[in-house]
């Protein structure tokens, strides 16, 4: 055997050895990324062993390994530069990515080659991911521009109120978040307008002077929702039921079998206000309704709970997959 050769061993089985050790700590640090995916360190740690990887799969020529650890690599850079959250389904990939470079080691072992599997489906699903992120946005790029809003709208009310949220990184698709963006919008100014007391109502009811308005975001059994509440008055589902029937929205026979959580959700009757005073933020008894219809038209729903005197929930509920609407069919799920 020519000193060539001799070399040439050497540095395989040094490569199969080295990556077979890399591999092992890349396996159980996502496995640990997963309960702490907030530690930077970690996530550093990964991202090196994986660029390693792919250099040296590079410089030997196994360029299907190579393509599949640089698919990879994306994804971790993505979510290493906050452009994506850590999801268990994208641990999974990278773990079958693991999984599939062992599967390859050991062929470089024995044949000193790649096994000639294309791994097609992982590389399309890696891919897929990569596209999917740049498809997504999170809900955040809507409420950055909300504590202005929330700040003007108290101003112009003479009422004090506190904006807080959790979970702005959220994702959804562009499109979607897009579409949130008047709906959500409308409901927050509703808030502000009639939802919170002026600051002496609200101390005569013994609470705070300034109200709070909170929203929330997550996902939950392949759904992102997203909850606006405020502390305010609440709403009276038999004022609601009442003005409902004298607008002949509602017959009083049916009216008679409802309980007070359908009673709130007839704020979304076209034509339907409670505002007692007519405002140039709300009490024209336009607004819900079109809320209502715009996040169905994403193929969401909405809903309302209310505590009279307590305060307000508004809870959207979103697919995650994105939906297309086809004029004259019905809403389409892209899978």
């Amino acid at each position: 055997m020519e000193e060539t050769d001799l070399d040439l061993n050497m540095i395989l089985r040094e490569f199969v050895m080295e990556s077979g050790e890399n591999l092992g700590r890349l396996g159980r640090e996502m496995m640990e990324l997963e309960r702490r995916p907030e530690d930077a360190d970690l996530l550093a740690s990964v991202f090196r062993t994986i660029h390693t990887i792919k250099g040296t799969c590079g410089f030997l020529g196994y360029r299907t390994l190579e393509r599949v650890a640089h698919h990879a690599e994306d994804i971790l850079s993505e979510i290493r530069d906050g452009e994506r959250q850590l999801t268990p389904q994208l641990v999974s990939l990278i773990l079958e990515t693991v999984d599939v470079f062992r599967t390859e080691l050991n062929s470089i072992a024995t044949t000193a080659t790649e096994s000639g599997a294309a791994h097609a489906d992982l590389l399309e699903r890696q891919e897929n991911a990569g596209l999917n992120a740049a498809s997504r946005r999170p809900i955040g790029t809507i409420w950055n521009k909300l504590p202005h809003l929330v700040r003007d709208l108290a101003t112009a009310c003479g009422k004090q109120i506190g904006l807080e949220w959790d979970g702005a990184d959220t994702e959804l698709d562009k499109t979607i978040v897009e579409a949130l963006r008047d709906p959500i919008t409308h409901i927050v100014r509703n808030c502000c307008d009639h939802g919170i007391e002026l600051p002496d109502e609200r101390v005569r009811a013994g609470k705070p002077a300034q109200g709070r308005l909170t929203l929330r975001a997550f996902q939950q059994n392949g759904n992102v929702k997203i909850e606006i509440s405020d502390d305010g008055a609440g709403m009276d589902p038999q004022e609601l039921k009442t003005r409902a029937i004298q607008k002949r929205l509602l017959r009083p026979v049916d009216a008679g079998r409802m309980h007070d959580r359908e009673l709130v959700n007839l704020a979304f009757l076209p034509g339907l206000s409670t505002a007692r005073q007519i405002s140039n933020l709300s009490g024209r008894g336009v607004g819900l309704d079109v809320v209502k219809t715009n996040i169905e038209k994403i193929g969401g729903a909405v809903d309302i709970s209310s505590k009279l005197g307590e305060g307000t929930v508004v809870r959207i509920q979103i697919p995650l997959t994105p939906a297309i609407i086809v004029p004259g069919c019905s809403t389409v799920s892209v899978l």
